[in-house]
């Protein structure tokens, strides 16, 4: 492995919505970088109803020293979590058993 890279999508209850965070400096330990160094954690605030614009995905991967191939990808993995966070849940489906 290069390099470990944090990358996550959750809901910012004080803004109302959905916030995309990324980081250079973790993957696993993005608790101690939040607690020790927040200004290496770059936030983008997504408004739901428009998903993640170009220049968002952009300064997202340019903050955590990307290019504008990995902005592409992470708009389109945010995209897929804005989606993903909008269906209804997956129901299982109820097989009943009979016995003969």
């Amino acid at each position: 492995m290069q390099r470990e890279l944090y990358l996550s999508m959750l809901l910012d209850r004080a803004a109302g919505k959905p916030v995309m965070m990324a980081s250079a400096a973790g993957g696993m330990d993005i608790e101690e970088v939040a607690a020790k160094t927040p200004e290496k954690i770059v936030r983008v605030h997504i408004e739901p109803g428009v998903g993640i614009v170009p220049f968002e995905a952009r300064q997202l991967g340019f903050g955590i020293g990307l290019d504008a191939a990995a902005g592409q990808q992470i708009r389109e993995a945010g995209d897929c979590a804005l989606r993903a966070r909008s269906s209804p849940p997956m129901r299982r489906s109820s097989r009943s058993t009979r016995s003969s």
